[in-house]
């Protein structure tokens, strides 16, 4: 497979090769006459910093190749409803599929009645600027060159360009988050693999991509496949942005009826360790992806080796356990590490016994409630079948002797399912809320 540099990708392939699939397929010729017209169109719009908000990777893809040909910044927020939380105030214009009702919003289509502009290759030094919840809930701006995304390219297509030779990407997941932005584009587009140009936001829709598919998914889109729904033939599925337990690997296996591999990373860090579930019984441990390595190991992280950052290293917030092999096993971030009275806590330790002694998916936080903090518990129930709230007593005592005392929950709560936020990550201040009220 010819690999192409991000400032290659409308020029160095044949005009007839199949760029997108799909209910408007298109070609080579297509993509570089759509960037012609979106430059053009770019070229008019005042200011510096533009905010893509676009949920189909080809359109997407079109608006980012012409955004940075004429010198501006991607600004990626990932939803209008970040935009609007934050008074749009991150950005001076904006792209978007839905009608705009903002004088600073651009409709997507409008912009292809501007003149055709010859296409400015774009310099591996022009910006994406993306915005993460980080831990704080709150966005935080995250930089990214295209030579930044290049060299993640490099390695994505060592571990996976193989396995998506010959196939459709599918995804259900956000390009303008850097797991879609690096799985669902770069990914694809280095190395000339189709793309399924709509997002798909269901089970079914995957039925409609042509076969073999290779499918970008998420913990939760995994989590909620239906067995009885027919299969789908896949040579690739990947899962990344949290855990991905037993369950959805053993639905994911059956619906997709291929090996499930699972990425590590972080928008700062880029990807940082891969491994693939064989088998449904057994729970693989982590590899470093290729060109990422240990550094050290101290009391604020893991500092690893990565190709991927300006300064050839980062610290990860979360804790590794390392074997012989070098492989190793995640333990949650640290800080999921709390103190009540002299027992140090952590919280994913507690998600986990939860897990295996009483079956729940399950979140645990801090509760905090005059001079007291207990563990408050957030059970996920989406049938209302699993969790009885009469029976929390007996919870507690299955736990006993498998968490110490200061750990066993205090305090429950039940959702059907567990509230994210625009970047797709837990909205723990949605979790803490749930406790707000004074009873148990």
């Amino acid at each position: 497979m010819q690999k192409l540099a991000f400032s290659r990708w409308p020029f160095d392939r044949e005009a007839d090769h199949t760029v997108c699939v799909g209910p408007f397929p298109k070609t080579q010729a297509d993509f570089a006459r759509d960037i012609a017209h979106l430059a053009g169109a770019f070229s008019r719009i005042e200011g510096d910093r533009i905010a893509l908000f676009l949920d189909e990777s080809y359109s997407f893809i079109c608006a980012l190749y012409a955004c940075l040909s004429e010198g501006k910044t991607a600004v990626l927020l990932g939803s209008r409803q970040s935009a609007i939380k934050t008074q749009s105030t991150l950005f001076d214009a904006a792209v978007t599929n839905e009608e705009p009702d903002d004088p600073r919003f651009r409709a997507f289509q409008s912009l292809f009645q501007a003149p055709a502009k010859e296409i400015a290759p774009v310099s591996e030094n022009a910006h994406i600027l993306l915005y993460t919840s980080g831990s704080t809930g709150e966005p935080k701006a995250i930089v990214k060159t295209v030579a930044q995304m290049d060299a993640e390219a490099a390695v994505t297509t060592e571990m996976f360009g193989s396995a998506l030779k010959g196939t459709v990407l599918a995804g259900c997941v956000n390009p303008a988050h850097l797991y879609g932005l690096t799985f669902a584009v770069w990914l694809p587009m280095t190395l000339g693999i189709p793309l399924f140009g709509e997002r798909l936001s269901s089970q079914e829709e995957f039925l409609r991509v042509p076969e073999p598919v290779s499918a970008v998914t998420t913990p939760t889109f995994l989590r909620y496949l239906d067995d009885a729904l027919d299969a789908v033939r896949a040579h690739f599925v990947l899962s990344a942005g949290g855990k991905l337990e037993p369950e959805a690997v053993t639905k994911a296996r059956r619906f997709f009826g291929c090996p499930i591999s699972e990425i590590y990373g972080s928008t700062e860090a880029g990807v940082v360790g891969v491994r693939r579930h064989e088998q449904e019984s057994i729970e693989p441990s982590w590899h470093f992806c290729p060109g990422i390595s240990l550094l050290s190991e101290n009391d604020t992280g893991t500092v690893i080796r990565t190709p991927l950052t300006p300064s050839g290293v980062f610290t990860l917030e979360d804790r590794l356990a390392f074997a012989k092999d070098g492989s190793f096993t995640l333990f949650g971030r640290r800080d999921c590490i709390i103190k009540i009275g002299e027992e140090r806590i952590s919280l994913d330790e507690v998600n986990q016994i939860i897990r295996k002694r009483l079956g729940f998916s399950a979140r645990s936080l801090a509760i905090t409630r005059g001079n007291q903090t207990r563990i408050g518990v957030v059970v996920e129930d989406p049938n209302g079948t699993q969790f009885d709230r009469t029976k929390t007593a007996s919870y507690v005592q299955t736990l006993r002797g498998y968490l110490p005392t200061p750990a066993l929950p205090r305090f429950w709560r039940v959702v059907k399912r567990f509230p994210v936020n625009d970047w797709g990550k837990l909205d723990r201040k949605h979790m803490e809320a749930l406790f707000d009220a004074t009873d148990c």
